[in-house]
């Protein structure tokens, strides 16, 4: 006869509590890259350079003295950000008319950023508003604020290119009375030459870093027409 199959081993509550309490290996580990990536700063330029990194009271002086620049750079955008907030809700073209007139590179990847992922937020009038900071985006020399800037900027030409192009090719009459078409005209015009200031920029930068590179080739492939 087949010997009896062993019972199986016990497992005790202390096991289980101690198996329940363990990580799992798959869980996925804090990483704060993410929500650093989102605010576009790069805290390797706050860090002690590897000079410095041997002893640990200079690591600690070093820290110290960067937090100061760090925090105030991350104020600054606070502030920006709260304006163009504020005055969104009553005036949304000055909003970001402000935005590009503060110069503050940083400032606009924020707020533009987050217009690139609210595509039924834009309409011609917006995206020449926001065509000064867009270009300032595409020109920076921040991987990250590039990036930004060749999202929104292929964002804007997938849903006005079409506008943009039909107003050009057919223009109001000299003299018309119809204000509207030629107030929607002029704005074709702005529009159109940044385009096709983007795409020169676009052209430009594609011998930059990978990333970047890439980023600039696609948006050149898109502004083709122009």
């Amino acid at each position: 006869a087949p010997a009896p199959a062993p019972a199986p081993a016990r497992v005790s509550d202390s096991n289980l509590s101690r198996a329940a309490a363990k990580p799992s290996s798959l869980a996925p580990a804090a990483d704060p890259a993410p929500a650093m990536q989102n605010l576009r700063i790069d805290p390797n330029s706050f860090m002690p350079s590897k000079a410095a990194a041997s002893d640990p009271d200079d690591i600690l002086a070093s820290l110290s003295s960067e937090h100061v620049p760090f925090m105030t750079s991350l104020s600054k955008r606070l502030k920006q950000v709260k304006i163009v907030r504020a005055a969104w809700n009553s005036n949304q073209r000055r909003a970001l008319e402000q935005l590009s007139e503060s110069g503050d590179v940083a400032s606009m990847a924020d707020v533009i950023g987050v217009l690139a992922l609210k595509p039924p937020l834009w309409n011609l009038d917006l995206a020449c508003a926001a065509a000064p900071s867009l270009e300032a985006l595409l020109s920076s020399r921040q991987e990250s604020f590039a990036l930004c800037g060749c999202t929104a900027t292929t964002l804007v030409s997938k849903l006005f290119s079409h506008v943009v192009i039909s107003n050009l090719q057919a223009p109001p009459p000299r003299g018309s009375s119809d204000l509207s078409r030629e107030e929607r005209y002029e704005k074709c015009m702005a529009l159109n030459k940044f385009l096709r200031s983007a795409r020169i920029i676009s052209l430009e930068r594609t011998g930059d870093g990978a990333k970047v590179a890439s980023a600039m080739r696609k948006l050149a492939s898109t502004l083709e027409e122009f």
